[in-house]
């Protein structure tokens, strides 16, 4: 794999897009979830987590840059990624709210929890100076919340599940082709983002 194919594999692949793409999943599988929310109400939610996982993260991390207290969207180092993640929680929780207050499925609410606990782990861990990978913890956690809908639903979405863990393989090999992550990184960052999630769903 060359940096090029690596690089694009991570930018599709980049964490702020985790979250999105599993209320999607759930909501487009034959999930109860996607059975049981009226699509109105799934409009709902797939606008607040846009806002507050996708767009909101974003605008912040491009006032941080612009105002030099990080070098670049790629936040190289941990110290850079401090901040972002500190935000990111705190719009998880926001989000967490909102949907309480809606009455949105405990799934979900659940599986925005586990993220939210998945940064908090990030942050935490790099006040040790170790960069676990969010790519891996993302994209684990997906892998996860999948796992377990296909556990508690009774339903086969073996070939969504097989295509998330080959494009966690190939995420992973990314990573380390660009240098930006050790293998330890690598495999903590998916184990905690599997994990968590399977605590909390």
């Amino acid at each position: 794999m060359g940096d090029r194919i690596a690089s694009h594999i991570s930018k599709l692949l980049h964490p702020i897009f985790m979250p999105l793409l599993g209320v999607a999943l759930l909501f487009t599988l034959p999930t109860f979830i996607g059975f049981m929310t009226h699509e109105k109400l799934k409009i709902i939610i797939v606008f607040y987590v846009t806002i507050n996982t996708l767009i909101l993260p974003l605008l912040f991390s491009l006032i941080l840059k612009w105002k030099g207290i990080i070098n670049s969207l790629k936040m190289e180092t941990v110290e850079e990624r401090r901040w972002p993640y500190l935000f990111s929680i705190l719009m998880f929780i926001v989000c967490i709210w909102l949907f309480k207050e809606i009455n949105v499925n405990p799934l979900l609410i659940n599986f925005l929890l586990g993220a939210a606990v998945s940064i908090f782990i990030l942050l935490m861990t790099s006040y040790f100076h170790f960069k676990m990978s969010a790519h891996l913890l993302g994209i684990g956690g997906l892998v996860g919340v999948i796992s377990v809908v296909a556990i508690k639903d009774y339903i086969d979405i073996s070939t969504p599940l097989i295509i998330l863990i080959l494009l966690s393989g190939a995420l992973g090999t990314a990573r380390l082709q660009l240098r930006a992550h050790k293998p330890i990184e690598i495999y903590s960052g998916f184990l905690i983002g599997f994990l968590v999630q399977l605590y909390y769903l």
